[in-house]
């Protein structure tokens, strides 16, 4: 709970001080596929395909954009069962990455970026075939860093986001983890 209140307490100084500095913003949505795991001793586990939907807000600064995200995503991982079953674990997320964006080669119709930052995940749900898992926490933090390019209205982005907080409250040592592929649709140039 505490890395939480520090991460909110960031995200409202950031905020505040960005948007009275702000001078271009724009909004959109973001969808994305992802393959998540998650980082532990068990070895016979596999990756899992999810997706995020939602929104983002990107406010634009002289030496670098700040830029806000809120959607629902899905992680998860397989586990090895009997014979070739395999038994899938789902975790849906109510995310808010917070990230730091930097252009490069940047004109009127296309630019190329590099984003990094923090995300906190709400847990809305987590089952598997056979029932609700027990023993998840309720927030999650972890890392992100991404490459993109936009062109106009639309960015394509891959991303890597990495959790720092043991998600199971039974098990140590498991931390969520997923390389995504998705698009930005911005409703405005910046």
């Amino acid at each position: 709970m505490k890395h939480a209140k520090i991460m909110l307490l960031s995200l409202l100084v950031l905020l505040s001080v960005n948007l009275l500095q702000a001078n271009e913003h724009t909004t959109g949505m973001r969808i994305t596929y992802n393959s998540s795991d998650y980082l532990g001793v068990i070895t016979d586990r596999y990756p899992m395909p999810g997706f995020t939907l939602g929104g983002l807000y990107l406010q634009a600064f002289p030496v670098f954009d700040m830029q806000v995200e809120l959607f629902l995503s899905t992680k998860g991982f397989q586990l090895s069962s009997m014979g070739d079953t395999r038994l899938s674990n789902l975790f849906i997320y109510l995310e808010l990455p917070v990230s730091v964006r930097k252009e490069f080669f940047k004109n009127e119709t296309w630019n190329i970026y590099v984003l990094g930052g923090l995300s906190a995940k709400f847990k809305v749900l987590a089952i598997n075939l056979v029932s609700e898992i027990e023993g998840v926490r309720m927030f999650d933090a972890g890392v992100h860093a991404g490459l993109g390019l936009r062109y106009s209205k639309v960015a394509l982005e891959a991303r890597y986001d990495q959790s720092f907080i043991n998600f199971d409250l039974i098990e140590p040592g498991k931390y969520h983890q997923s390389i995504s592929l998705g698009m930005s649709f911005y409703f405005r140039d910046k």
